[in-house]
């Protein structure tokens, strides 16, 4: 199963899969100042560096059908205006994940 929304739309939007091609407009992402917290990235990185990360975990997931995030893109503007989908993770990961959640 692969846990994307590809091809789909709603009234406003058209979802799609990242292309590498959307790096340079995604970079705009890392850029935002703790952005790397939010996701749980390494702070230490560049903003490169965290968009190439985050590219890379995309195609990962993708090509082992473990879900992933698809493109948000605007139907009026044909722009880009972000990110959604399920990632697929294995109760040891959701266990952790829940840790996590009680400590905040």
């Amino acid at each position: 199963m692969k846990y994307l929304l590809t091809g789909q739309e709603t009234e406003r939007l058209k979802f799609r899969l990242l292309e590498q091609e959307d790096f340079d407009e995604w970079m705009n992402l890392f850029i935002a100042e703790n952005i790397a917290e939010y996701l749980d990235l390494d702070p230490k990185l560049s903003a490169s560096q965290l968009c190439k990360l985050w590219f890379d975990k995309a195609f990962h997931r993708y090509e082992n059908d473990l879900g992933g995030l698809n493109v948000l893109v605007d139907k009026k503007t044909n722009h880009m205006v972000g990110q959604c989908g399920l990632l697929k993770s294995s109760s040891s990961q959701w266990d952790e994940f829940r840790k996590k959640s009680q400590l905040v």
